[in-house]
């Protein structure tokens, strides 16, 4: 879950940050108020694309860094231990955008390839917005988000069972579209 998020001279933004609570947190707001901005810096954070336009007027760099309360995530897990990064409780990712054009990424302190901080920030969050990305898009995804939801003794139950048939019917789905595709 993220807790925190620290903005610095990215876009208007000369310095702030916003604290998060447990369940949802909507960023509401009227025209100009800059929902925009924190949600593109959040973009940011978790890999999307870099742009010194995001520098603010005047700065040399633009850090955006998050905190991240990791109760029990295995693929994070997985993949901080893949990448030699001690696994914590307390996620911090730091991304810095130069006006020079550098690129740095950091994963509790260690530097990060871009690729890494996207893999582990799209297992974190997941944005609802016009043009972001949405995981409840992603068909691959939704048997694995909902065995997430289930409780460990609950983990052999019908969304488990199903799977088999979930996957049996995608590649019928996929033949009858491999099928159309050959008459058509």
């Amino acid at each position: 879950m993220l807790t925190s998020l620290q903005i610095k001279d990215y876009a208007l933004i000369e310095n702030i940050q916003v604290e998060f609570r447990k369940g949802l947190n909507i960023i509401t707001g009227e025209t100009g108020a800059g929902k925009s901005i924190l949600v593109g810096a959040l973009g940011l954070l978790l890999g999307e694309r870099a742009s010194t336009e995001a520098v603010r007027k005047g700065a040399k760099k633009a850090v955006v860094e998050g905190i991240f309360e990791l109760e029990s995530n295995g693929a994070v897990e997985k993949i901080l231990s893949d990448n030699d990064i001690e696994f914590q409780p307390e996620l911090i990712i730091r991304r810095e955008v130069s006006l020079k054009g550098s690129n740095r990424c950091f994963i509790n302190d260690t530097p990060v390839p871009l690729s890494l901080v996207k893999e582990t920030g799209d297992l974190l969050v997941d944005l609802h917005g016009q043009h972001d990305h949405q995981s409840l898009l992603k068909p691959e995804l939704h048997i694995k988000n909902a065995r997430q939801l289930q409780q460990p003794e609950q983990r052999n139950g019908k969304i488990y069972q199903g799977e088999g048939k979930a996957g049996r019917a995608s590649q019928t789905i996929e033949g009858v579209k491999v099928g159309r595709k050959e008459y058509s």
